[in-house]
């Protein structure tokens, strides 16, 4: 008796009233140079590394040095062309770009950089967080 009580008394606390507003969904994915990759509405290539200038592991760079790296993605809706190319970085601002009601953010570059060695451009990997945005 007391458990049904207690769910006539809560029930209209987990009850969902329709707002018609969509919970923001988020998704990751990694690409490889000139992959195409789907979230939702949104489609989005991984076309360069624009700078890599993170510090490379092992090494011992200066107090301030500014590590960061910047790629570019090519964005559209469907399979349409591209409508929008934008840089999104690691470190420094703006560290996301946003388009057509989505947030799109780099979270991860790989490989790691080595002293004294480039990376081959299509060696990189990027992780890129999809954010769909409230309408």
């Amino acid at each position: 008796m007391k458990r049904l009580l207690l769910l006539a008394c809560c029930a209209p606390l987990f009850s969902a009233c329709d707002t018609g507003m969509i919970a923001p969904s988020v998704q990751e994915i990694t690409l490889a140079p000139n992959e195409r990759a789907q979230a939702g509405g949104l489609v989005l290539t991984f076309t360069r590394v624009v700078s890599d200038t993170r510090c490379p592991m092992g090494a011992l760079c200066r107090p301030g040095y500014v590590s960061n790296a910047v790629i570019e993605l090519a964005l559209s809706r469907g399979a349409t062309a591209p409508d929008a190319v934008v840089d999104v970085s690691l470190e420094t601002t703006p560290t996301e770009a946003r388009y057509a009601g989505y947030s799109v953010a780099l979270t991860q570059l790989a490989p790691v950089r080595q002293p004294g060695s480039d990376i081959p451009p299509g060696d990189y990997r990027a992780t890129v967080r999809i954010t769909r945005t409230l309408p």
